[in-house]
């Protein structure tokens, strides 16, 4: 994280707007597939290193509080998702 990044600090009352602003999209697209919400910005900057395999790299200017709410809830949501089909199977095969 670069030195001017301020460290996570989103409450509760952030996260359940933007859970519910998805939600909500979730909803309008059943409706209307090309519904879209503006989450807000992402702002990157060039790192001075490159990344694997020449990759380019880029920093988090502005938008880390969404971006790293928003990666957490896609990897619990899947972990989640995993948990109950596992467990589906198994009460299914006894």
């Amino acid at each position: 994280m670069p030195l001017y990044q301020r460290t996570y600090s989103w409450t509760k009352a952030q996260l359940t707007r933007l859970w519910e602003d998805v939600r909500k999209l979730a909803e309008d697209r059943v409706d209307n597939p090309g519904a879209t919400h503006f989450i807000g910005s992402l702002v990157l900057a060039p790192s001075p290193a490159n990344g694997p395999a020449g990759l380019a790299e880029f920093l988090v200017v502005d938008g880390q509080q969404r971006l790293t709410s928003l990666t957490t809830n896609s990897v619990t949501s899947g972990r989640r998702r995993s948990t109950r089909a596992e467990s589906s199977r198994s009460c299914s095969s006894t």
